[in-house]
């Protein structure tokens, strides 16, 4: 086990000793290398995502980079939203997927959801949002293009089978894309700072448990300078102080 951690960890100092490149390449991405590469990660991070914000904005590298110079720079809840915001563009990314697991270990967190085996997660990762719709209006117009043949032609078994098949796929695809768009809009956060969950919005009311920074959390509503969350791993319901 030790040997195990061991090797995530020189995997992981191999994986964010150079940052990689990105679509917004130029002046700006070279001054945020340099800070990289010259060990001023708090400054290189703030950099990075500065270039993801306004000149990489559908991108995922400068995210990337933000999250490892977070990373070097023991900011680690800040580590995880950055790499958090890029699996959602590239889930298929191995060394994205590597970095955030160990990010997330760091804060007691798991990659994925509690109950919920790696191998189904990495599967559900597999496809973003973007290439769900893709596939889903793929299908849909394969299963036209196999009704019109199985209308206008005798109904042979290769065409048949060809009908079932792309009206399974077309079910699965919309299934998967409906549940992505859902999964998107009710996306988890990052919680910044630990904080003392409690039954209602009042200091006065009692604790019920404390978060740790780094946990994922989802917000339901806010009132009165606090804000109603649940917690990813142990599913906790109850008010923080904003």
């Amino acid at each position: 086990m030790k040997l195990h951690t061991l090797s995530m960890l020189a995997c992981a100092v191999c994986a964010m000793s150079t940052p990689i490149a990105g679509a917004a390449d130029g002046v700006d991405w070279t001054r945020a290398k340099t800070l990289y590469t010259d060990g001023r990660y708090t400054l290189a991070k703030e950099a990075f995502q500065e270039l993801a914000r306004h000149h990489d904005p559908s991108g995922w590298a400068a995210l990337y980079n933000a999250g490892n110079a977070a990373y070097k720079a023991g900011l680690i809840p800040e580590a995880i939203e950055a790499y958090w915001q890029a699996l959602r563009v590239n889930p298929r990314h191995s060394g994205l997927r590597h970095n955030i697991t160990l990010a997330m270990a760091r804060s007691g967190e798991n990659l994925a959801p509690q109950g919920v085996p790696d191998g189904l997660y990495k599967a559900w990762m597999l496809l973003n949002l973007q290439e769900c719709t893709t596939l889903t209006i793929f299908f849909f117009y394969a299963s036209c293009l196999a009704f019109w043949l199985l209308r206008r032609r005798p109904a042979t078994p290769h065409i048949f089978a060809a009908t079932v098949i792309s009206l399974i796929l077309l079910s699965l695809m919309t299934t998967l894309t409906t549940a992505k768009y859902w999964s998107s809009k009710n996306d988890w956060h990052v919680l910044k700072v630990a904080a003392m969950l409690r039954s209602g919005p009042s200091p006065n009311l009692p604790v019920t448990a404390q978060i740790p920074e780094g946990r994922l959390i989802r917000v339901i509503t806010s009132q009165d300078g606090w804000t109603q969350i649940v917690s990813r791993k142990e599913n906790l319901k109850g008010w923080i102080r904003d």
